[in-house]
Protein backbone atom coordinates (compact mmCIF):
# COMPACT_ATOMS: atom_id res chain seq x y z
CA UNK A 1 0.00 0.00 0.00
CA UNK A 2 2.98 2.31 0.45
CA UNK A 3 4.66 1.66 -2.91
CA UNK A 4 2.47 4.25 -4.65
CA UNK A 5 3.24 7.15 -2.26
CA UNK A 6 6.91 6.09 -2.13
CA UNK A 7 6.92 6.39 -5.93
CA UNK A 8 5.54 9.92 -5.62
CA UNK A 9 8.30 10.76 -3.13
CA UNK A 10 11.04 9.32 -5.35
CA UNK A 11 9.74 11.30 -8.33
CA UNK A 12 9.64 14.52 -6.27
CA UNK A 13 13.23 14.09 -5.08
CA UNK A 14 14.45 13.25 -8.59
CA UNK A 15 12.48 15.99 -10.34
CA UNK A 16 13.75 18.81 -8.13
CA UNK A 17 16.42 17.33 -8.06
CA UNK A 18 17.50 17.05 -4.43
CA UNK A 19 21.05 15.71 -4.40
CA UNK A 20 23.46 14.66 -1.65
CA UNK A 21 24.62 17.62 0.44
CA UNK A 22 21.76 19.82 -0.84
CA UNK A 23 19.94 21.71 1.89
CA UNK A 24 16.26 20.81 1.68
CA UNK A 25 12.98 22.29 2.89
CA UNK A 26 9.95 19.99 2.98
CA UNK A 27 6.63 21.71 3.59
CA UNK A 28 4.12 19.35 5.16
CA UNK A 29 4.72 16.28 7.33
CA UNK A 30 1.79 14.26 6.04
CA UNK A 31 2.30 10.85 4.40
CA UNK A 32 3.89 12.28 1.22
CA UNK A 33 6.07 14.80 3.04
CA UNK A 34 7.34 12.16 5.46
CA UNK A 35 8.11 9.77 2.60
CA UNK A 36 9.92 12.58 0.76
CA UNK A 37 11.94 13.02 3.95
CA UNK A 38 12.71 9.30 4.19
CA UNK A 39 13.70 9.01 0.51
CA UNK A 40 15.84 12.17 0.74
CA UNK A 41 17.60 10.89 3.84
CA UNK A 42 18.24 7.51 2.17
CA UNK A 43 19.90 9.37 -0.73
CA UNK A 44 22.15 11.48 1.48
CA UNK A 45 20.33 14.79 1.03
CA UNK A 46 20.76 17.23 3.88
CA UNK A 47 20.48 19.16 6.03
CA UNK A 48 16.70 18.76 5.95
CA UNK A 49 14.06 20.93 7.59
CA UNK A 50 10.41 19.86 7.54
CA UNK A 51 7.39 21.95 8.51
CA UNK A 52 3.91 21.17 9.77
CA UNK A 53 1.26 22.54 12.11
CA UNK A 54 0.85 19.24 14.02
CA UNK A 55 3.46 18.46 16.72
CA UNK A 56 2.70 14.72 16.47
CA UNK A 57 3.67 14.70 12.80
CA UNK A 58 6.84 16.66 13.49
CA UNK A 59 7.77 14.10 16.15
CA UNK A 60 7.54 11.34 13.53
CA UNK A 61 9.59 13.48 11.13
CA UNK A 62 12.29 13.78 13.78
CA UNK A 63 12.31 9.99 14.20
CA UNK A 64 12.67 9.59 10.41
CA UNK A 65 15.83 11.69 10.41
CA UNK A 66 14.86 15.33 9.90
CA UNK A 67 17.69 17.60 11.01
CA UNK A 68 15.19 20.30 11.94
CA UNK A 69 11.44 20.34 12.52
CA UNK A 70 9.49 23.58 12.36
CA UNK A 71 5.96 24.11 13.65
CA UNK A 72 4.04 26.53 11.43
CA UNK A 73 2.25 29.41 13.15
CA UNK A 74 -0.71 30.27 10.88
CA UNK A 75 -0.81 33.82 12.27
CA UNK A 76 2.63 34.60 10.79
CA UNK A 77 3.06 35.88 7.24
CA UNK A 78 4.78 33.79 4.57
CA UNK A 79 7.64 36.31 4.56
CA UNK A 80 8.18 36.02 8.32
CA UNK A 81 7.89 32.23 8.24
CA UNK A 82 10.38 31.94 5.37
CA UNK A 83 12.88 34.11 7.25
CA UNK A 84 12.51 31.96 10.37
CA UNK A 85 12.95 28.76 8.34
CA UNK A 86 16.20 30.13 6.91
CA UNK A 87 17.37 31.06 10.41
CA UNK A 88 16.63 27.61 11.86
CA UNK A 89 18.16 25.77 8.88
CA UNK A 90 21.19 28.05 9.00
CA UNK A 91 20.85 28.89 5.31
CA UNK A 92 18.32 29.30 2.55
CA UNK A 93 17.44 25.84 1.20
CA UNK A 94 18.71 24.95 -2.26
CA UNK A 95 15.58 22.89 -2.86
CA UNK A 96 12.07 23.20 -1.44
CA UNK A 97 9.45 20.49 -1.89
CA UNK A 98 5.93 21.73 -1.10
CA UNK A 99 3.78 18.73 -0.14
CA UNK A 100 0.57 20.32 1.19
CA UNK A 101 -0.98 22.07 -1.80
CA UNK A 102 -1.90 24.96 0.49
CA UNK A 103 -1.31 28.42 -0.97
CA UNK A 104 0.32 29.94 2.12
CA UNK A 105 2.71 26.99 2.31
CA UNK A 106 3.65 27.28 -1.36
CA UNK A 107 4.27 31.01 -0.90
CA UNK A 108 6.49 30.28 2.09
CA UNK A 109 8.42 27.62 0.17
CA UNK A 110 9.08 30.03 -2.70
CA UNK A 111 10.26 32.81 -0.39
CA UNK A 112 12.48 30.49 1.65
CA UNK A 113 14.26 28.96 -1.36
CA UNK A 114 17.69 30.40 -2.09
CA UNK A 115 18.39 32.51 -5.17
CA UNK A 116 18.80 30.20 -8.15
CA UNK A 117 17.28 27.28 -6.25
CA UNK A 118 14.29 25.12 -7.06
CA UNK A 119 10.81 24.93 -5.55
CA UNK A 120 8.78 21.88 -6.58
CA UNK A 121 5.02 21.68 -6.05
CA UNK A 122 4.22 18.12 -4.98
CA UNK A 123 0.95 18.70 -3.13
CA UNK A 124 -2.23 19.32 -5.11
CA UNK A 125 -4.39 22.21 -3.97
CA UNK A 126 -6.80 24.72 -5.44
CA UNK A 127 -6.65 25.30 -9.18
CA UNK A 128 -6.01 29.06 -8.86
CA UNK A 129 -3.52 30.37 -6.29
CA UNK A 130 -1.83 33.73 -5.76
CA UNK A 131 1.96 33.45 -5.76
CA UNK A 132 4.81 35.99 -5.34
CA UNK A 133 5.80 36.02 -9.01
CA UNK A 134 8.28 38.89 -8.80
CA UNK A 135 10.00 37.24 -5.85
CA UNK A 136 10.79 33.98 -7.63
CA UNK A 137 11.33 35.58 -11.06
CA UNK A 138 13.83 38.20 -9.89
CA UNK A 139 15.69 35.66 -7.72
CA UNK A 140 15.64 33.06 -10.53
CA UNK A 141 13.97 30.39 -8.40
CA UNK A 142 12.80 27.57 -10.66
CA UNK A 143 9.21 26.43 -10.06
CA UNK A 144 8.45 22.85 -11.03
CA UNK A 145 5.24 20.88 -10.95
CA UNK A 146 4.79 17.20 -10.34
CA UNK A 147 1.82 15.13 -11.42
CA UNK A 148 2.87 11.61 -12.31
CA UNK A 149 5.64 9.09 -11.83
CA UNK A 150 7.09 6.41 -14.09
CA UNK A 151 9.62 3.60 -13.66
CA UNK A 152 9.79 4.24 -9.91
CA UNK A 153 8.21 1.09 -8.47
CA UNK A 154 11.40 -1.00 -8.92
CA UNK A 155 13.36 1.75 -7.13
CA UNK A 156 10.80 1.83 -4.32
CA UNK A 157 10.93 -1.96 -3.94
CA UNK A 158 14.75 -1.91 -3.83
CA UNK A 159 14.75 0.80 -1.15
CA UNK A 160 12.46 -1.34 1.00
CA UNK A 161 14.25 -4.65 0.29
CA UNK A 162 17.68 -3.25 1.15
CA UNK A 163 16.44 -1.63 4.35
CA UNK A 164 17.47 1.84 3.19
CA UNK A 165 13.87 2.93 3.63
CA UNK A 166 12.04 2.03 6.84
CA UNK A 167 8.40 3.10 6.69
CA UNK A 168 7.04 1.16 9.68
CA UNK A 169 6.81 4.37 11.71
CA UNK A 170 4.32 5.82 9.23
CA UNK A 171 1.66 3.24 10.13
CA UNK A 172 0.27 4.96 13.21
CA UNK A 173 -2.96 2.97 13.56
CA UNK A 174 -4.04 -0.58 12.75
CA UNK A 175 -7.60 -1.94 12.70
CA UNK A 176 -9.26 -5.28 12.07
CA UNK A 177 -11.48 -5.42 8.99
CA UNK A 178 -14.59 -5.45 11.17
CA UNK A 179 -13.56 -2.00 12.47
CA UNK A 180 -13.00 -0.51 9.01
CA UNK A 181 -15.47 2.33 9.59
CA UNK A 182 -13.56 3.39 12.71
CA UNK A 183 -10.32 3.24 10.69
CA UNK A 184 -11.70 5.70 8.13
CA UNK A 185 -12.86 8.02 10.92
CA UNK A 186 -9.38 8.03 12.47
CA UNK A 187 -7.73 8.57 9.07
CA UNK A 188 -9.95 11.61 8.43
CA UNK A 189 -9.30 13.19 11.85
CA UNK A 190 -5.80 14.69 12.06
CA UNK A 191 -6.25 15.31 15.79
CA UNK A 192 -5.97 11.52 16.27
CA UNK A 193 -2.36 11.73 15.10
CA UNK A 194 -2.90 9.48 12.10
CA UNK A 195 -0.43 9.27 9.24
CA UNK A 196 -1.16 5.92 7.61
CA UNK A 197 -4.05 3.82 8.90
CA UNK A 198 -3.88 0.10 8.12
CA UNK A 199 -6.85 -2.25 7.88
CA UNK A 200 -5.94 -5.90 8.40
CA UNK A 201 -8.23 -8.72 7.26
Amino acid sequence: ALLEPISVAITAVERAPARPAHSLLICGAGPIGLLVLAVSRARGVGPILITDMQPSRLAIAHQLGADHVFQIDPTHSDVATAQEIRRVLGEAPEVSLECTGIESSFRTAIRATRDGGCCCLVGVGKNDQTLPVNDFAMREVDIKGLFRYHHTWPKAIRLLQTGKLDVKGLVTHQFDFKDALKAFEVAADYSKGSIKVQIVS
